[in-house]
């Protein structure tokens, strides 16, 4: 009979251990970058959703929306106001309740001619300073107007809790106590 010859190669371990290196860091790898993914998707999917009644408008559109509308809703933020990201999930639900809808006017978005006209049109801005010490134009936000055909009714300054938007809308004519 004939005699199987065996031969055995000697494995490099260091090659080995190399390559089970690099496939778990790539599998790392793509492990965070789905983490991330789901995270990014979620926080954009929760922002859209809380904002669902509160829609972004430009000046111009505000200006358009404000005459022809029976009423509307206008609610001035800035871009990084904290206590306008905790006022919106507020404006949001009190709107889902009605099934209404209410512009958001993001002031740092304007030009100094239309922060000038805002100051000078509502109510609860007249009386504060146009300026700061550095000579830039104030438009405190959160700020919230109401608007019947063009005409300002009613305008509060800050942040309300659930119930006192409610009362807000109640009290300048946009919904009645029968439909809470």
């Amino acid at each position: 009979m004939g005699k199987i010859k065996s031969t055995t190669k000697k494995v490099d371990t260091n090659k080995v251990n190399n390559a089970l290196t690099r496939v778990i860091g790539v599998i790392g790898i793509i492990l965070g970058v789905l983490v991330i993914f789901v995270l990014i998707s979620k926080f954009v999917n929760t922002e859209i959703l809380n904002n669902r009644h509160l829609k972004n408008s430009s000046f111009d559109e505000y200006k358009q929306e404000i005459n022809n509308s029976r009423y509307t809703i206008v609610i001035l933020t800035k871009t990084n106001c904290h206590y306008c990201l905790e006022y919106k999930p507020i404006v949001n639900k009190a709107l889902d309740q009605f099934n209404m809808e209410a512009k958001e006017l993001n002031v740092s978005l304007l030009e100094n001619d239309n922060l000038k006209e805002l100051h000078d049109n509502i109510s609860v801005l007249k009386d504060l300073p146009l300026y700061d010490e550095e000579g830039k134009i104030i438009i405190p936000t959160p700020t919230t107007i109401i608007y019947q055909k063009g005409h300002e009714v009613g305008s509060v300054l800050g942040t309300l809790e659930y119930d006192e938007f409610i009362e807000f809308l109640i009290k300048n004519g946009v919904v009645d106590n029968e439909n809470l």
